[in-house]
């Protein structure tokens, strides 16, 4: 059970550091938190508040909040390097932590640590690839990202779309190997239109609409329609033949493009010097 003291935070909305550090002193330990406010921040708190963390990481030991704020403190004031310390120790206990490890990236590309800062922002593309901060990220850097639907099954993205049509099988929310002449589902997607309408991995797509896809195959035929239509989709689960009626739905933006942004080039220059002859 929590402590009465250990339920306290003071908020020092103050105007000054000297008021602050006055309060504090008179204070000390009866109180659990001290909160840090806008007021007293822009006022030249941020040296007053890293004493106060810095008092409290060693009097309570490793605490991954505290640690975090006091990197953040460090990147206000550019000392890019202890920040880069505490990050990296707050990501080892807490490896889920995305602010976190946007920031620690943030903080390598600062250090041009450039091998281990795009590391980090693979691993965060791959658990969001449409984080905002993300894209805030790699703008920094001179580079920008959109995302878009994939326009096949093949398509790993890095390149502007070469159509408006999206994969067909994207719309039906399914991933497929060719099977023969035929179509093996190898995954249906969360939420897609193949799980809405009870199509399973492992079952064998032969015809939309009553018609075999032939040669051209399930994408082609699925690309020519639009998101909303429903077809029916006849396939063999084992050796039943099923019919099913399955809804389209958009596809999802989950395919990336990386290019240089308009401040791409500048950056270059700056890190590299303008090019000659």
């Amino acid at each position: 059970m929590l402590k009465a003291r250990d339920r306290l935070i003071l908020a020092l909305d103050l105007p000054s550091v000297a008021a602050a550090e006055k309060m504090v002193d008179r204070l000390g330990d009866t109180v659990g938190f001290y909160k840090v406010g806008y007021q007293l921040a822009f006022a030249g708190g941020l040296p007053f508040a890293e004493a106060l963390i810095r008092a409290y990481l060693l009097k309570h030991g490793d605490h991954i909040e505290a640690m975090r704020l006091l990197a953040r403190i460090g990147i206000a004031h550019k000392i890019y390097f202890d920040a880069q310390v505490l990050l990296a120790a707050v990501l080892e206990r807490a490896p889920d932590y995305k602010a976190a490890r946007h920031e620690y990236a943030f903080v390598l590309t600062e250090l041009h640590r450039h091998q281990e800062a795009l590391a980090e922002i693979e691993k965060l593309m791959a658990d969001d690839p449409g984080s905002r901060p993300l894209k805030v990220l790699l703008a920094a850097q001179g580079v920008a990202m959109e995302l878009r639907p994939a326009e096949s099954g093949e398509d790993k993205g890095g390149r502007p779309p070469r159509s408006k049509n999206a994969a067909g099988l994207a719309m039906l929310g399914i991933r497929a190997r060719a099977h023969d002449d035929d179509t093996a589902v190898t995954h249906v997607l969360a939420g897609g239109a193949a799980q809405g309408a009870g199509i399973a991995a492992g079952d064998v797509i032969v015809a939309v609409d009553g018609l075999r896809p032939g040669q051209a195959g399930l994408e082609a035929a699925l690309a020519k329609r639009r998101p909303g239509e429903r077809v029916a989709i006849h396939a063999f689960r084992r050796d039943e033949l099923m019919t099913f009626d399955a809804q389209l739905r958009r596809a999802e933006a989950d395919t990336c493009v990386l290019a240089e942004s308009a401040g791409g080039k500048r950056l270059r220059e700056r890190w590299l010097g303008p090019r000659r002859g």
